[in-house]
Protein backbone atom coordinates (compact mmCIF):
# COMPACT_ATOMS: atom_id res chain seq x y z
CA UNK A 1 0.00 0.00 0.00
CA UNK A 2 2.97 2.38 0.43
CA UNK A 3 3.52 4.92 3.23
CA UNK A 4 0.63 6.19 4.78
CA UNK A 5 -0.24 9.96 4.22
CA UNK A 6 0.36 11.31 7.31
CA UNK A 7 4.11 10.03 7.41
CA UNK A 8 4.30 11.26 3.68
CA UNK A 9 2.96 14.41 4.18
CA UNK A 10 5.40 14.96 7.45
CA UNK A 11 8.02 14.23 5.25
CA UNK A 12 6.90 17.81 3.10
CA UNK A 13 6.90 19.54 6.35
CA UNK A 14 11.09 20.02 6.84
CA UNK A 15 12.92 19.37 9.87
CA UNK A 16 12.18 15.53 11.32
CA UNK A 17 14.08 13.47 13.82
CA UNK A 18 14.03 9.87 13.04
CA UNK A 19 14.12 6.88 15.51
CA UNK A 20 15.04 3.47 13.60
CA UNK A 21 14.49 0.21 15.08
CA UNK A 22 15.39 -3.07 13.05
CA UNK A 23 12.57 -5.55 13.95
CA UNK A 24 13.72 -9.64 12.52
CA UNK A 25 11.38 -11.75 10.70
CA UNK A 26 10.61 -15.48 10.61
CA UNK A 27 10.92 -16.51 7.15
CA UNK A 28 12.48 -19.73 6.09
CA UNK A 29 14.26 -21.63 8.83
CA UNK A 30 15.66 -17.98 10.49
CA UNK A 31 14.18 -15.90 12.56
CA UNK A 32 12.63 -15.51 15.81
CA UNK A 33 9.92 -18.31 16.54
CA UNK A 34 7.04 -16.19 17.96
CA UNK A 35 6.65 -12.10 19.07
CA UNK A 36 8.64 -9.04 18.13
CA UNK A 37 12.25 -8.76 18.28
CA UNK A 38 13.89 -5.65 17.84
CA UNK A 39 16.51 -3.65 18.09
CA UNK A 40 16.40 0.46 18.13
CA UNK A 41 18.11 3.65 17.93
CA UNK A 42 16.57 4.30 21.54
CA UNK A 43 16.12 1.25 23.40
CA UNK A 44 15.62 -2.42 22.77
CA UNK A 45 13.50 -4.97 24.05
CA UNK A 46 16.25 -7.15 25.20
CA UNK A 47 18.16 -6.55 28.57
CA UNK A 48 21.87 -5.74 27.32
CA UNK A 49 19.86 -2.77 25.07
CA UNK A 50 22.47 -2.87 21.92
CA UNK A 51 21.14 0.27 19.48
CA UNK A 52 21.32 1.42 16.59
CA UNK A 53 23.77 4.26 16.20
CA UNK A 54 22.33 7.57 14.41
CA UNK A 55 23.70 8.78 11.20
CA UNK A 56 24.66 5.39 10.91
CA UNK A 57 21.24 4.32 8.73
CA UNK A 58 21.43 4.92 5.18
CA UNK A 59 18.68 3.21 2.43
CA UNK A 60 19.77 2.38 -0.99
CA UNK A 61 17.19 1.80 -3.82
CA UNK A 62 17.26 0.08 -6.92
CA UNK A 63 18.90 1.41 -10.26
CA UNK A 64 18.68 0.54 -13.67
CA UNK A 65 20.67 0.85 -17.01
CA UNK A 66 18.90 2.47 -19.83
CA UNK A 67 18.80 0.24 -22.67
CA UNK A 68 20.19 -2.92 -21.56
CA UNK A 69 17.91 -2.47 -18.42
CA UNK A 70 20.18 -4.00 -16.15
CA UNK A 71 19.08 -3.73 -12.52
CA UNK A 72 20.75 -3.13 -9.44
CA UNK A 73 19.26 -3.80 -6.02
CA UNK A 74 20.02 -1.94 -2.94
CA UNK A 75 19.85 -2.58 0.21
CA UNK A 76 20.21 -0.27 3.78
CA UNK A 77 23.15 -0.82 6.30
CA UNK A 78 23.26 0.14 9.99
CA UNK A 79 25.58 0.15 12.84
CA UNK A 80 24.79 -1.33 15.92
CA UNK A 81 26.77 -0.38 19.63
CA UNK A 82 26.50 -2.48 22.45
CA UNK A 83 26.44 -6.49 23.00
CA UNK A 84 24.82 -8.18 19.97
CA UNK A 85 25.19 -11.57 21.63
CA UNK A 86 21.51 -11.12 23.08
CA UNK A 87 20.83 -10.98 19.44
CA UNK A 88 23.41 -13.44 17.82
CA UNK A 89 20.45 -16.53 17.62
CA UNK A 90 18.87 -14.16 14.83
CA UNK A 91 21.75 -12.63 13.03
CA UNK A 92 22.45 -15.81 10.69
CA UNK A 93 23.73 -14.83 7.72
CA UNK A 94 20.72 -14.20 5.28
CA UNK A 95 18.33 -13.87 8.33
CA UNK A 96 15.57 -10.96 7.38
CA UNK A 97 14.95 -8.10 9.04
CA UNK A 98 12.80 -4.81 8.32
CA UNK A 99 14.14 -1.22 8.84
CA UNK A 100 11.30 0.88 10.65
CA UNK A 101 11.74 4.49 10.75
CA UNK A 102 9.36 7.17 13.59
CA UNK A 103 9.31 10.58 12.46
CA UNK A 104 5.93 11.41 14.59
CA UNK A 105 3.57 9.23 13.03
CA UNK A 106 4.17 5.80 14.12
CA UNK A 107 6.75 3.99 12.67
CA UNK A 108 6.61 2.93 8.90
CA UNK A 109 8.88 0.24 6.73
CA UNK A 110 12.03 1.50 4.99
CA UNK A 111 13.64 -1.32 3.92
CA UNK A 112 13.02 -4.79 4.05
CA UNK A 113 16.38 -7.16 3.68
CA UNK A 114 18.37 -10.00 4.16
CA UNK A 115 21.81 -9.90 6.15
CA UNK A 116 24.67 -10.17 4.07
CA UNK A 117 27.79 -9.03 6.23
CA UNK A 118 28.93 -8.23 10.32
CA UNK A 119 31.75 -6.62 10.24
CA UNK A 120 32.92 -5.70 14.04
CA UNK A 121 35.07 -2.75 15.23
CA UNK A 122 33.96 -3.18 18.66
CA UNK A 123 32.12 -2.07 20.50
CA UNK A 124 30.55 -1.10 16.91
CA UNK A 125 29.14 -3.16 14.27
CA UNK A 126 28.55 -2.48 10.63
CA UNK A 127 25.16 -4.68 9.40
CA UNK A 128 24.72 -4.34 5.86
CA UNK A 129 21.24 -6.19 4.61
CA UNK A 130 20.77 -6.84 0.77
CA UNK A 131 16.97 -5.61 -0.51
CA UNK A 132 14.05 -8.48 -0.50
CA UNK A 133 14.97 -8.66 -4.29
CA UNK A 134 18.65 -9.62 -4.12
CA UNK A 135 17.91 -11.63 -1.37
CA UNK A 136 15.89 -14.04 -3.14
CA UNK A 137 18.37 -15.36 -5.28
CA UNK A 138 16.95 -18.81 -4.51
CA UNK A 139 13.90 -19.92 -2.45
CA UNK A 140 13.64 -19.76 1.56
CA UNK A 141 13.51 -23.16 1.72
CA UNK A 142 16.75 -24.92 2.82
CA UNK A 143 15.91 -28.25 2.62
CA UNK A 144 17.89 -30.29 0.48
CA UNK A 145 15.58 -31.97 -1.67
CA UNK A 146 11.91 -32.82 -1.94
CA UNK A 147 11.05 -35.27 0.21
CA UNK A 148 9.71 -38.73 -0.97
CA UNK A 149 10.38 -37.26 -4.74
CA UNK A 150 11.50 -40.52 -7.16
CA UNK A 151 13.64 -37.48 -8.66
CA UNK A 152 15.56 -35.97 -5.65
CA UNK A 153 15.97 -32.03 -6.46
CA UNK A 154 16.57 -29.37 -5.00
CA UNK A 155 13.86 -27.30 -3.26
CA UNK A 156 16.02 -24.08 -2.78
CA UNK A 157 14.88 -23.89 -6.92
CA UNK A 158 12.80 -21.04 -7.87
CA UNK A 159 10.36 -23.11 -10.75
CA UNK A 160 11.74 -26.13 -9.56
CA UNK A 161 11.34 -29.60 -11.48
CA UNK A 162 10.60 -27.71 -14.69
CA UNK A 163 12.15 -28.94 -17.70
CA UNK A 164 13.20 -32.08 -15.58
CA UNK A 165 12.68 -35.65 -18.48
CA UNK A 166 10.21 -38.23 -17.86
CA UNK A 167 8.80 -40.46 -19.49
CA UNK A 168 5.75 -41.94 -20.26
CA UNK A 169 4.79 -45.08 -18.66
CA UNK A 170 1.77 -45.91 -21.41
CA UNK A 171 1.61 -44.85 -25.15
CA UNK A 172 -0.51 -41.57 -25.99
CA UNK A 173 -2.59 -41.71 -28.75
CA UNK A 174 -3.74 -38.72 -30.33
CA UNK A 175 -6.91 -37.70 -29.16
CA UNK A 176 -6.46 -39.10 -25.49
CA UNK A 177 -7.64 -37.71 -22.66
CA UNK A 178 -5.79 -38.83 -20.54
CA UNK A 179 -1.67 -39.10 -20.43
CA UNK A 180 -0.08 -41.42 -18.04
CA UNK A 181 3.28 -40.27 -16.86
CA UNK A 182 6.19 -41.41 -14.34
CA UNK A 183 7.61 -38.96 -11.47
CA UNK A 184 3.84 -37.51 -11.29
CA UNK A 185 5.03 -35.14 -8.71
CA UNK A 186 6.67 -33.09 -11.56
CA UNK A 187 3.85 -31.79 -13.36
CA UNK A 188 2.50 -28.91 -11.09
CA UNK A 189 0.08 -26.07 -12.33
CA UNK A 190 -1.21 -22.47 -11.67
CA UNK A 191 -4.98 -22.69 -9.77
CA UNK A 192 -7.66 -22.17 -12.30
CA UNK A 193 -5.04 -22.54 -15.03
CA UNK A 194 -4.25 -25.16 -17.49
CA UNK A 195 -0.90 -27.50 -17.05
CA UNK A 196 1.54 -27.92 -19.54
CA UNK A 197 3.89 -30.78 -21.21
CA UNK A 198 5.82 -30.96 -23.57
CA UNK A 199 6.40 -33.99 -25.46
CA UNK A 200 9.57 -35.34 -27.10
CA UNK A 201 9.71 -38.24 -30.12
CA UNK A 202 11.85 -38.27 -32.19
CA UNK A 203 10.84 -35.37 -34.80
CA UNK A 204 7.76 -34.96 -33.09
CA UNK A 205 8.00 -31.94 -30.49
CA UNK A 206 4.71 -30.34 -29.12
CA UNK A 207 3.13 -29.07 -25.93
CA UNK A 208 0.02 -30.51 -24.61
CA UNK A 209 -2.54 -28.97 -21.80
CA UNK A 210 -4.09 -30.73 -19.01
CA UNK A 211 -6.47 -29.77 -16.20
CA UNK A 212 -5.87 -32.54 -13.31
CA UNK A 213 -4.26 -35.50 -12.31
CA UNK A 214 -4.24 -38.38 -10.65
CA UNK A 215 -1.38 -40.13 -8.43
CA UNK A 216 -0.65 -42.30 -11.74
CA UNK A 217 -1.77 -39.77 -14.61
CA UNK A 218 -2.72 -36.16 -16.08
CA UNK A 219 -6.32 -35.60 -16.49
CA UNK A 220 -8.63 -33.83 -18.92
CA UNK A 221 -5.39 -33.43 -21.69
CA UNK A 222 -6.25 -31.12 -24.77
CA UNK A 223 -7.01 -32.45 -28.17
CA UNK A 224 -5.02 -30.12 -30.10
CA UNK A 225 -1.53 -28.55 -28.93
CA UNK A 226 -0.75 -25.50 -26.55
CA UNK A 227 1.03 -22.34 -27.28
CA UNK A 228 4.38 -22.84 -27.57
CA UNK A 229 4.40 -25.32 -29.53
CA UNK A 230 7.08 -25.11 -32.83
CA UNK A 231 6.10 -27.98 -34.72
CA UNK A 232 2.65 -29.87 -35.82
CA UNK A 233 3.69 -32.93 -37.23
CA UNK A 234 0.48 -35.32 -37.77
CA UNK A 235 1.34 -38.59 -35.41
CA UNK A 236 -0.90 -41.77 -34.44
CA UNK A 237 0.90 -42.77 -31.49
CA UNK A 238 3.55 -41.51 -29.22
CA UNK A 239 5.50 -44.54 -27.66
CA UNK A 240 6.10 -45.16 -24.30
CA UNK A 241 9.18 -46.68 -24.74
CA UNK A 242 10.82 -43.64 -27.07
CA UNK A 243 9.15 -40.38 -25.65
CA UNK A 244 10.88 -38.08 -23.36
CA UNK A 245 7.94 -36.16 -21.24
CA UNK A 246 8.79 -32.91 -19.66
CA UNK A 247 6.83 -30.36 -17.40
CA UNK A 248 6.66 -26.63 -18.52
CA UNK A 249 4.48 -23.49 -17.19
CA UNK A 250 2.78 -21.09 -19.11
CA UNK A 251 2.06 -18.11 -16.89
CA UNK A 252 -0.33 -15.49 -17.92
CA UNK A 253 -0.98 -11.93 -16.33
CA UNK A 254 0.56 -8.42 -16.29
CA UNK A 255 4.30 -9.29 -15.58
CA UNK A 256 4.88 -7.08 -12.15
CA UNK A 257 1.83 -9.80 -11.11
CA UNK A 258 3.30 -12.63 -11.85
CA UNK A 259 6.40 -11.39 -9.53
CA UNK A 260 3.85 -11.20 -7.08
CA UNK A 261 2.79 -14.76 -7.24
CA UNK A 262 6.37 -15.80 -7.71
CA UNK A 263 6.52 -13.79 -4.01
CA UNK A 264 3.36 -14.84 -2.34
CA UNK A 265 2.64 -18.67 -3.40
CA UNK A 266 2.99 -20.75 -1.12
CA UNK A 267 1.13 -23.51 -2.04
CA UNK A 268 -2.06 -23.75 -0.32
CA UNK A 269 -3.76 -20.99 -1.31
CA UNK A 270 -4.25 -19.48 2.22
CA UNK A 271 -1.41 -16.10 1.66
CA UNK A 272 -4.21 -13.76 -0.31
CA UNK A 273 -5.66 -13.38 -3.87
CA UNK A 274 -1.81 -14.30 -5.20
CA UNK A 275 -1.63 -17.24 -3.60
CA UNK A 276 -2.03 -19.27 -6.39
CA UNK A 277 0.99 -20.99 -7.95
CA UNK A 278 2.39 -24.52 -6.24
CA UNK A 279 5.04 -23.67 -4.17
CA UNK A 280 7.50 -25.18 -6.68
CA UNK A 281 7.30 -21.68 -8.52
CA UNK A 282 7.57 -20.03 -5.75
CA UNK A 283 10.25 -18.17 -3.01
CA UNK A 284 8.68 -20.70 -0.39
CA UNK A 285 8.45 -17.91 2.10
CA UNK A 286 5.19 -16.66 3.99
CA UNK A 287 5.33 -13.08 3.36
CA UNK A 288 2.76 -11.04 4.40
CA UNK A 289 0.40 -8.67 2.52
CA UNK A 290 3.56 -6.01 3.45
CA UNK A 291 6.27 -7.36 0.81
CA UNK A 292 3.76 -6.70 -2.23
CA UNK A 293 1.97 -3.77 -3.32
CA UNK A 294 -0.82 -4.60 -5.25
CA UNK A 295 -2.20 -0.88 -5.61
CA UNK A 296 0.62 0.59 -7.02
CA UNK A 297 1.43 -2.32 -9.60
CA UNK A 298 -2.62 -1.78 -10.72
CA UNK A 299 -1.38 1.83 -11.03
CA UNK A 300 1.79 1.11 -13.38
CA UNK A 301 -0.28 -0.97 -16.14
CA UNK A 302 -1.24 2.65 -16.74
CA UNK A 303 1.67 3.25 -18.53
CA UNK A 304 2.49 0.20 -19.94
CA UNK A 305 -0.01 -0.49 -22.73
CA UNK A 306 0.01 -1.46 -26.30
CA UNK A 307 0.04 0.08 -29.39
CA UNK A 308 -1.84 3.39 -29.62
CA UNK A 309 -3.61 1.29 -27.26
CA UNK A 310 -5.50 -0.87 -29.80
CA UNK A 311 -5.63 -3.27 -26.83
CA UNK A 312 -5.39 -2.00 -23.51
CA UNK A 313 -4.56 -5.18 -21.80
CA UNK A 314 -0.76 -5.30 -21.37
CA UNK A 315 0.21 -9.15 -20.59
CA UNK A 316 2.59 -11.82 -20.76
CA UNK A 317 1.93 -15.36 -21.50
CA UNK A 318 5.61 -16.23 -20.54
CA UNK A 319 6.83 -19.65 -21.62
CA UNK A 320 9.48 -21.30 -19.56
CA UNK A 321 10.83 -24.34 -19.89
CA UNK A 322 12.99 -24.86 -17.18
CA UNK A 323 14.29 -23.89 -13.64
CA UNK A 324 15.14 -20.37 -12.36
CA UNK A 325 19.01 -21.42 -11.11
CA UNK A 326 19.72 -17.80 -10.70
CA UNK A 327 16.61 -16.98 -8.41
CA UNK A 328 14.22 -13.62 -8.90
CA UNK A 329 17.24 -12.60 -11.59
CA UNK A 330 16.31 -15.10 -14.04
CA UNK A 331 12.36 -13.37 -14.27
CA UNK A 332 14.27 -9.36 -13.90
CA UNK A 333 16.19 -10.47 -16.87
CA UNK A 334 13.24 -11.43 -19.05
CA UNK A 335 11.72 -8.41 -17.94
CA UNK A 336 14.69 -6.30 -19.11
CA UNK A 337 13.72 -7.39 -22.30
CA UNK A 338 10.70 -5.95 -22.86
CA UNK A 339 11.88 -2.50 -20.73
CA UNK A 340 10.30 -3.48 -16.84
CA UNK A 341 11.85 -4.16 -14.19
CA UNK A 342 10.89 -4.72 -10.35
CA UNK A 343 11.42 -2.24 -7.23
CA UNK A 344 11.24 -1.54 -3.82
CA UNK A 345 9.29 0.97 -3.18
CA UNK A 346 8.71 2.75 0.18
CA UNK A 347 7.50 -0.48 2.06
CA UNK A 348 7.25 -2.87 -0.31
CA UNK A 349 8.04 -4.61 -3.75
CA UNK A 350 6.60 -2.86 -6.97
CA UNK A 351 6.93 -2.16 -11.16
CA UNK A 352 8.14 -0.18 -13.25
CA UNK A 353 8.80 0.41 -16.56
CA UNK A 354 10.77 2.63 -18.80
CA UNK A 355 9.10 5.94 -20.33
CA UNK A 356 10.46 8.44 -22.64
CA UNK A 357 8.58 11.58 -22.11
CA UNK A 358 9.20 13.04 -25.09
CA UNK A 359 9.11 10.13 -26.97
CA UNK A 360 5.74 8.72 -29.40
CA UNK A 361 2.43 9.21 -27.53
CA UNK A 362 1.30 6.08 -28.24
CA UNK A 363 3.26 4.01 -26.39
CA UNK A 364 3.96 6.20 -23.57
CA UNK A 365 1.51 7.00 -21.16
CA UNK A 366 3.57 9.78 -18.44
CA UNK A 367 1.09 10.48 -15.62
CA UNK A 368 1.44 13.70 -13.16
CA UNK A 369 5.00 13.94 -13.00
CA UNK A 370 6.54 14.98 -9.57
CA UNK A 371 7.91 18.60 -9.80
CA UNK A 372 11.20 19.09 -8.38
CA UNK A 373 12.91 22.92 -8.24
CA UNK A 374 15.81 24.81 -6.93
CA UNK A 375 13.70 25.10 -3.81
CA UNK A 376 13.88 21.38 -3.75
CA UNK A 377 17.67 20.98 -4.76
CA UNK A 378 19.86 20.54 -2.07
CA UNK A 379 23.19 20.17 -4.28
CA UNK A 380 24.15 19.50 -7.99
CA UNK A 381 26.13 16.53 -7.86
CA UNK A 382 27.19 15.79 -11.45
CA UNK A 383 26.03 16.48 -14.51
CA UNK A 384 26.85 14.21 -17.48
CA UNK A 385 25.50 15.58 -21.09
CA UNK A 386 26.33 11.54 -22.02
CA UNK A 387 25.39 9.05 -19.97
CA UNK A 388 28.59 7.20 -19.31
CA UNK A 389 27.07 3.99 -19.11
CA UNK A 390 25.19 4.31 -22.04
CA UNK A 391 28.78 4.04 -24.62
CA UNK A 392 26.68 3.55 -27.70
CA UNK A 393 23.49 4.28 -29.73
CA UNK A 394 21.67 2.07 -32.10
CA UNK A 395 20.19 3.03 -35.30
CA UNK A 396 17.77 -0.10 -35.63
CA UNK A 397 16.37 -1.64 -32.91
CA UNK A 398 14.29 -5.25 -33.43
CA UNK A 399 12.87 -7.64 -31.58
CA UNK A 400 12.01 -11.60 -31.81
CA UNK A 401 8.32 -12.66 -31.19
CA UNK A 402 6.55 -16.04 -31.94
CA UNK A 403 4.36 -15.96 -34.91
CA UNK A 404 3.21 -18.72 -36.89
CA UNK A 405 0.64 -19.65 -39.15
CA UNK A 406 1.90 -23.16 -39.95
CA UNK A 407 3.43 -24.45 -36.92
CA UNK A 408 5.83 -25.95 -39.44
CA UNK A 409 8.68 -24.26 -37.57
CA UNK A 410 9.88 -21.43 -35.01
CA UNK A 411 8.17 -18.60 -36.96
CA UNK A 412 9.97 -16.14 -35.27
CA UNK A 413 8.96 -12.15 -37.06
CA UNK A 414 11.79 -9.66 -36.46
CA UNK A 415 10.16 -6.19 -35.88
CA UNK A 416 11.88 -3.72 -37.04
CA UNK A 417 11.75 0.17 -36.02
CA UNK A 418 14.21 2.53 -38.08
CA UNK A 419 14.62 5.71 -35.74
CA UNK A 420 16.10 7.86 -38.74
CA UNK A 421 17.61 7.58 -41.57
CA UNK A 422 21.26 8.24 -40.24
CA UNK A 423 23.09 7.79 -36.51
CA UNK A 424 22.12 10.10 -34.42
CA UNK A 425 25.93 10.26 -32.80
CA UNK A 426 29.10 8.45 -32.58
CA UNK A 427 29.72 5.63 -31.55
CA UNK A 428 27.06 3.73 -32.99
CA UNK A 429 26.18 -0.05 -33.70
CA UNK A 430 23.60 -0.84 -36.18
CA UNK A 431 20.76 -3.05 -34.45
CA UNK A 432 20.02 -3.47 -30.88
CA UNK A 433 18.53 -7.52 -31.19
CA UNK A 434 15.71 -8.32 -27.88
CA UNK A 435 14.79 -12.05 -27.99
CA UNK A 436 11.13 -12.27 -26.42
CA UNK A 437 9.86 -15.37 -28.78
CA UNK A 438 7.52 -16.84 -26.02
CA UNK A 439 6.92 -14.02 -23.86
CA UNK A 440 3.79 -11.68 -24.87
CA UNK A 441 -0.09 -12.44 -24.69
CA UNK A 442 -1.97 -13.76 -27.86
CA UNK A 443 -2.23 -17.00 -29.66
CA UNK A 444 0.74 -17.03 -32.26
CA UNK A 445 -1.44 -19.07 -34.43
CA UNK A 446 -4.00 -17.39 -34.82
CA UNK A 447 -4.81 -13.64 -37.00
CA UNK A 448 -5.79 -12.05 -34.02
CA UNK A 449 -3.50 -13.26 -31.43
CA UNK A 450 -0.34 -12.07 -34.18
CA UNK A 451 -1.99 -8.81 -34.15
CA UNK A 452 -2.01 -8.78 -29.86
CA UNK A 453 1.60 -9.61 -29.69
CA UNK A 454 2.70 -7.45 -32.26
CA UNK A 455 0.97 -4.51 -30.52
CA UNK A 456 2.91 -5.73 -27.48
CA UNK A 457 6.41 -5.81 -28.70
CA UNK A 458 6.08 -2.77 -30.89
CA UNK A 459 4.59 -0.35 -27.35
CA UNK A 460 7.66 -2.27 -25.79
CA UNK A 461 9.98 -0.88 -28.21
CA UNK A 462 8.56 2.02 -28.77
CA UNK A 463 8.90 2.63 -24.48
CA UNK A 464 12.91 2.17 -24.97
CA UNK A 465 13.33 3.25 -28.71
CA UNK A 466 14.08 6.96 -27.52
CA UNK A 467 17.28 5.53 -25.22
CA UNK A 468 18.44 3.21 -27.92
CA UNK A 469 18.06 6.06 -30.78
CA UNK A 470 19.81 8.89 -29.21
CA UNK A 471 22.05 9.83 -26.05
CA UNK A 472 20.74 10.78 -22.70
CA UNK A 473 21.97 13.19 -19.95
CA UNK A 474 22.17 11.81 -16.49
CA UNK A 475 21.94 14.19 -13.70
CA UNK A 476 22.73 13.42 -9.83
CA UNK A 477 21.18 15.85 -7.33
CA UNK A 478 20.58 16.23 -3.43
CA UNK A 479 16.88 17.19 -2.79
CA UNK A 480 14.46 17.00 0.04
CA UNK A 481 14.08 13.64 1.68
CA UNK A 482 10.32 14.05 0.60
CA UNK A 483 11.25 12.72 -2.58
CA UNK A 484 12.69 9.21 -0.85
CA UNK A 485 8.87 7.77 -1.71
CA UNK A 486 10.68 7.86 -5.49
CA UNK A 487 11.69 5.16 -7.10
CA UNK A 488 13.96 3.96 -10.63
CA UNK A 489 11.08 4.23 -13.21
CA UNK A 490 9.50 7.65 -12.19
CA UNK A 491 8.93 10.44 -13.92
CA UNK A 492 10.08 14.05 -12.38
CA UNK A 493 9.61 17.61 -14.21
CA UNK A 494 12.66 19.86 -13.49
CA UNK A 495 13.10 23.50 -13.13
CA UNK A 496 16.32 25.05 -12.09
CA UNK A 497 18.27 27.92 -13.09
CA UNK A 498 21.79 26.03 -12.61
CA UNK A 499 20.88 22.92 -14.81
CA UNK A 500 21.04 23.29 -18.81
CA UNK A 501 21.68 20.64 -20.96
CA UNK A 502 21.28 19.15 -24.89
CA UNK A 503 17.96 20.58 -25.60
CA UNK A 504 18.18 24.19 -24.20
CA UNK A 505 19.68 27.54 -26.44
CA UNK A 506 21.39 30.14 -25.39
CA UNK A 507 20.05 31.35 -21.99
CA UNK A 508 17.70 28.65 -21.34
CA UNK A 509 17.57 26.17 -18.42
CA UNK A 510 15.80 23.53 -17.42
CA UNK A 511 12.27 24.94 -17.41
CA UNK A 512 9.99 21.46 -16.46
CA UNK A 513 12.29 19.22 -18.46
CA UNK A 514 10.47 15.42 -18.06
CA UNK A 515 12.97 13.05 -16.77
CA UNK A 516 13.12 9.47 -15.51
CA UNK A 517 14.67 8.43 -12.69
CA UNK A 518 17.19 5.45 -13.10
CA UNK A 519 18.64 5.24 -9.84
CA UNK A 520 17.59 6.50 -5.80
CA UNK A 521 19.24 6.58 -2.48
CA UNK A 522 18.36 7.99 0.76
CA UNK A 523 19.37 9.28 4.53
CA UNK A 524 16.78 10.22 6.88
CA UNK A 525 19.12 11.01 9.69
CA UNK A 526 20.69 14.18 6.93
CA UNK A 527 16.89 14.11 5.81
CA UNK A 528 18.41 14.21 2.11
CA UNK A 529 17.19 12.15 -0.97
CA UNK A 530 19.72 11.42 -3.73
CA UNK A 531 18.21 10.94 -7.51
CA UNK A 532 19.73 9.76 -10.52
CA UNK A 533 17.32 11.37 -13.57
CA UNK A 534 17.71 10.07 -17.27
CA UNK A 535 16.86 13.42 -19.62
CA UNK A 536 15.99 12.58 -23.05
CA UNK A 537 16.52 15.09 -25.86
CA UNK A 538 13.18 16.76 -26.82
CA UNK A 539 11.69 15.92 -29.99
CA UNK A 540 12.83 19.01 -31.57
CA UNK A 541 16.57 18.14 -30.92
CA UNK A 542 15.72 14.86 -32.57
CA UNK A 543 17.74 14.63 -35.73
CA UNK A 544 16.72 12.83 -38.69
Amino acid sequence: MGWKAQFINRLKRGSITPVYRLKFLYIGAFGPPAGDVYISSVDSTVAGKPRILEGSVKVQGTSVIPQSWNVSFGGFQLAITGDIRTFIQYLSRGSFAELQVDIGTGYETIGIGALKTIRAEKPIYYLQFADLISSLQASTDTNTVVAGSILPRQKNIIMAGLGIESTLSANYNQGDTELYVNNIDLFVQETGKEGHVRIIDGSDDFVIGYNGKTSTHLTNVSAGFRYPSLQSIPFSTIHASTAIVKPLAVLPGFPGEILGKILMSTGTGGNGSLDVYPAEFSVRATFGSFAFDQQDVDFIKQRVVTLANQDPTYEYNLAIESEFTGGLRDFVTIAAKTGQWPVFRQNSISWRGCVDPYGDVTHNNVVSPTVINDRNIHRIRSHDLYNPQNPNIYTRSTMDYFQSTTMTGPGNVGVFVIAGNRAQSLPYIDKINRVNTFTYRGSPYSTAGQTIRENHARADMGRMLGYDSYTHEKVVLDVDIEFSRLVAGDIVSLTSNYLYGLSEGPGQTYNNRLGMIIGSSFDFTMQRTQLTIAILPTQQYRRK
